[in-house]
């Protein structure tokens, strides 16, 4: 336990410094009231928990400089096997103070909520599904509720111009319960936040395809992941069905639009991709398509500086305490 509370101490005296370092944004940032013609950003999942991986690749004077205009984000939790909800400490101040930051820097925000079973697959790769045991907790999803729904009223007080209730829930929950999760807290959101909402999706064609369909109305962008894989012939054809499909969901559900919300470089590269070579990727691709998406977001995962995270060893005390998956 005295190990565990020494690790907390750790992330406690890192917050401390992130809090000093953007202290008086918490007051002073002010979202950007500039139109833009579509939402050009950048995905910094682990922002929320480790702002200095990003920003040290990330400033915002050359994302602005690069004709980027939003940058999404969120809180990351932990889901226990009771269903309970583990929150990092000082993770929500931390996440106000980034909002504010970037706000004061001219660049939109988009909120987005991380939930993770497994805090390796979340640091250093694709968080995977929550098991079906947890899922079918209904503790599990009143807690998360209750947390999202939390920050959707943060959202609304500054000003967050897009708000995704969560990453990928279609990954983490299946298509059929995302489906009855949307239904339950999309109504709720709109109670309490006013700005934009995006469902934030894996969607990928063959998922789309061949699962239920899912109801998005209430939502005002539908968002899903794109990866460059340039071994695929038919790639192009794809991303075409793939939009065409989204774009019929985004009509009967009434959304103004769909989003490309994570596009990642080919996993199989050993060497890491530059920010502007990858939106410069991203942009050829959908150039090719002949219609933007409303909104871009190329996935920034500095992989390179997190996998010298374990010399720190702070995410081991989370280890110890979150359940490991047996498959």
């Amino acid at each position: 336990m005295k190990h565990f509370l020494k690790k907390i101490l750790i992330l406690a005296v890192v917050a401390g410094f992130f809090t000093g370092l953007f202290g008086y944004g918490y007051y002073a940032g002010k979202p950007p009231k500039t139109k833009i013609k579509e939402y050009k950003g950048v995905f910094m999942p682990n922002a929320g928990i480790m702002p200095f991986l990003h920003l040290s690749i990330f400033k915002p004077g050359q994302m602005l400089a690069g004709g980027i205009n939003t940058v999404a984000f969120g809180p990351l939790y932990f889901v226990k096997e009771n269903g309970e909800i583990f929150k990092i400490p000082g993770s929500k101040h931390l996440n106000i103070l980034l909002i504010q930051y970037f706000h004061r820097r001219n660049l939109r925000v988009m909120l987005v909520p991380r939930l993770s079973y497994n805090i390796k697959d979340t640091l250093f790769g694709n968080p995977r599904e929550i098991p079906t045991k947890i899922r079918e907790n209904k503790e599990f999803l009143k807690n998360l509720n209750e947390e999202i729904l939390t920050w959707a009223e943060t959202a609304e007080d500054l000003g967050v111009e897009l708000f995704a209730p969560l990453d990928q829930p279609d990954e983490k929950f299946g298509h059929i319960l995302t489906d009855q999760w949307n239904k339950e807290i999309v109504p709720k959101i709109k109670e309490v936040y006013s700005g934009n909402l995006v469902f934030k999706g894996d969607l990928s064609l063959e998922k789309i395809e061949f699962n239920p369909k899912i109801d998005f109305r209430g939502y005002d962008y539908i968002g899903f992941g794109l990866a460059a894989d340039e071994r695929e012939e038919n790639a192009q054809e794809k991303l075409k069905k793939t939009i065409s499909l989204l774009k019929n969901s985004a009509s009967e559900s009434e959304a103004k639009g769909i989003f490309v919300t994570g596009f990642a470089n080919n996993a199989d590269k050993k060497e890491e991709e530059s920010p502007d070579v990858l939106m410069g990727e991203l942009e050829k691709i959908l150039d090719g398509l002949g219609e933007r998406p409303a909104g871009y977001f190329i996935l920034d995962a500095p992989r390179k500086l997190e996998f010298k995270l374990p010399k720190f060893k702070i995410g081991e005390s989370f280890m110890k305490y979150i359940p490991k998956r047996n498959d």
